[in-house]
């Protein structure tokens, strides 16, 4: 399932996560038919969220262990712990989305 959270209840779905994500490329329909369902009838249509209301950062307290964790498999993969780090986070928010 796909979600278009400035769009309550515009949802695109799949039977796999790569059907899903190749529905919501599509999507462009889905959210043109809720808009118009939604002025119809009478719906408030909020302003979207603004991308530029995050800077991309934002500081994150762990255990010491997990750190050193952390740092370790960045090491063993080649690359920074930032990057392993977004990757970690990414895959996770992923997985979620697709439930």
């Amino acid at each position: 399932m796909a979600r278009y959270p400035d769009l309550p209840g515009c949802i695109t779905v799949g039977c796999s996560m790569e059907e899903a994500a190749k529905n919501a490329e599509d999507a462009e329909d889905a959210k043109k038919e809720w808009l118009t369902a939604a002025l119809e009838s009478g719906v408030e249509i909020a302003e979207p969220a603004s991308p530029n209301g995050y800077s991309g950062q934002f500081k994150l307290r762990i255990p010491k262990s997990l750190h050193r964790r952390l740092a370790e498999h960045s090491k063993e993969e080649g690359g920074s712990m930032n990057q392993y780090c977004v990757y970690l986070l990414s895959r996770n928010d992923a997985l979620e989305s697709a439930e």
